[in-house]
């Protein structure tokens, strides 16, 4: 990315983080408006009770792919994997939109966050990438500038969507304007990409320029088992106590009781498979107290 950020002039910067508002404007907005939106859709499903369970299963998604996204942009590319999660946005809201029972909701939703979260933090490296030390904190806030105006039109927007159409097209409409507003983003960094390729003199391979000469090196450096771990860990102990809620009899029930007890057991395995790491996701040095 160095050879990309030498060819950010004034005018490209401006460019970049206009981008950046602009996508990150349309990204805040989905979030805030599409959070009203779900309890119409599980009450359109007769299913309100499992509006927990969809938020949970949003919150899990969004937890267990944070520790990989730098890794995942290092091996791959900053804008292949913002592509990528724009992608998975978009086949989420449609997922979502066109879903006719709770679990094809569920399964949109479980997509959209996956696809929402990763273009998030990819936007924050990239901004990290391009700016300085004395900057970057200035610039890191760019893409929350768009809450300031979001958070007080966002019931305006889902009022007068709701007035006149259903939650469905208020949720699909944003598989139109997401990826209308990533295309200037896109199309400037594949520009400085093409242009460092161009003036750079060695033929080293750069994170833009990645390619799969085998899957069990790329197994091991993705560090596949440790995000399965913490994913099965956070989805088996959450997810079954929205599902029980109150109820006594659920309790005893082996369906919920099990994945309960696996995900207990899945915890500590994670931790362990952690400390084996020579490069581990989680840093579980930071969590000792260093007075001692």
């Amino acid at each position: 990315m160095e050879a990309a950020a030498a060819q950010l002039t004034t005018v490209k910067k401006c460019i970049f983080f206009t981008s950046i508002f602009f996508v990150s404007y349309a990204l805040g907005l989905d979030f805030l408006v599409r959070n009203t939106y779900v309890p119409y859709a599980t009450s359109s499903f007769a299913n309100h009770s499992l509006l927990s369970t969809i938020n949970v299963i949003r919150g899990v998604v969004a937890a267990a792919v944070q520790p990989s996204v730098a890794r995942l942009t290092d091996v791959f590319g900053r804008i292949e994997i913002f592509t990528a999660a724009m992608l998975l946005n978009m086949a989420g809201t449609i997922i979502e939109t066109f879903s006719v029972n709770i679990q094809g909701f569920a399964g949109g939703a479980m997509l959209h966050q996956l696809g929402y979260t990763l273009s998030v933090l990819t936007i924050e490296i990239m901004i990290a990438d391009f700016t300085s030390m004395r900057t970057r904190l200035f610039f890191a806030f760019v893409p929350n500038w768009p809450f300031l105006v979001n958070t007080w039109i966002s019931g305006n927007v889902t009022s007068a969507v709701l007035s006149v159409t259903s939650w469905n097209w208020g949720v699909g409409m944003f598989a139109i304007i997401n990826p209308i507003c990533a295309v200037p983003l896109i199309v400037l960094m594949f520009i400085l990409g093409r242009q460092a390729k161009v003036s750079s003199q060695d033929q080293e391979k750069s994170p833009s320029s990645f390619r799969v000469g085998s899957l069990k090196t790329l197994f091991w450096e993705l560090d596949v088992i440790e995000a399965l771990l913490l994913t099965a860990a956070l989805a088996m102990t959450l997810i079954p106590l929205t599902l029980a809620g109150g109820q006594s009899t659920k309790w005893r029930d082996p369906g919920i009781l099990t994945p309960i007890i696996i995900g207990f057991l899945l915890l500590p395995t994670f931790f362990m498979w952690e400390k084996q790491q020579t490069q581990p996701e989680v840093e579980m040095g930071g969590t000792e107290d260093r007075k001692k």
